[in-house]
């Protein structure tokens, strides 16, 4: 009982329990110091009072019904109001004890800064799909393994017409060895900025465009593939 109780106290979670009216009967330490409140300011109060939203109460009493009907929810996400604001947890709720005296368990984590991660990921995702420059990810043999809708308006060719060919699908034939001495020089530097080039289209033309290569590394500064942002000059 000691070492259970010093994993919950311990515990990097929110842990708590709520009665069958979900009122609070336990929080551990990470939980009161997270809403910056005592044991005794929580005891038997209802859990709505710490969330954030109706729609997180409705989600709670929803997941409690489906304990009461012998059933085991799957992780849900809650909002709480804490002391540095409103953060968004992730929830696992399970039932313990047998009548008169059951309670609800919940372990919550915080997963905010995993969903602002998420929603700055797609944003820069959808800036670069629809960027009007193209933008075009290469592996290290210089494969294209991205190609965006700017890259399709500029050269002509279709995201699945793209991917897997290789980049010499956009540089003229007299331009190939000029192409070979820029990444020779962005494995050396891990950049090459703004060089005036010519490149061709599907149709066969050939346009002037402005490029930037930069090299992508891995945490130990490994070269795992190039980003390419281009813009047509013509």
């Amino acid at each position: 009982e000691e070492r259970y109780k010093q994993i919950v106290e311990d515990s990097g979670d929110i842990i708590f329990s709520l009665d069958t009216e979900a009122r609070m009967v336990y929080m551990n330490a990470r939980g009161l110091e997270t809403l910056g409140l005592t044991h005794g300011e929580v005891y038997l109060r209802p859990c709505r009072e710490f969330l954030a939203d109706e729609a997180s109460e409705k989600i709670l009493e929803d997941m409690i019904g489906l304990i009461r009907e012998g059933r085991s929810p799957s992780p849900f996400d809650l909002s709480i109001e804490t002391s540095r604001g409103t953060r968004i947890y992730r929830t696992t709720l399970a039932r313990i004890g047998e009548p008169p005296r059951i309670e609800f368990v919940c372990i919550a984590r915080d997963i905010s800064e995993e969903i602002e991660k998420s929603k700055r990921l797609q944003l820069l995702a959808n800036i670069e799909h629809y960027s009007a420059d193209a933008i075009i990810g290469l592996d290290t043999d210089r494969t294209i393994i991205s190609w965006n809708h700017g890259a399709t308006m500029m050269f002509g060719w279709s995201e699945d017409e793209a991917v897997g060919k290789p980049a010499l699908l956009i540089i003229p034939d007299e331009e190939i060895a000029e192409a070979d001495r820029m990444i020779e020089e962005v494995r050396r530097t891990g950049m090459v900025r703004d060089l005036e080039v010519p490149r061709k289209t599907k149709d066969g033309r050939i346009i002037d465009v402005l490029i930037t290569i930069t090299a992508m590394k891995d945490k130990v500064g490994r070269i795992y593939g190039f980003s390419a942002i281009i813009k047509d000059l013509t």
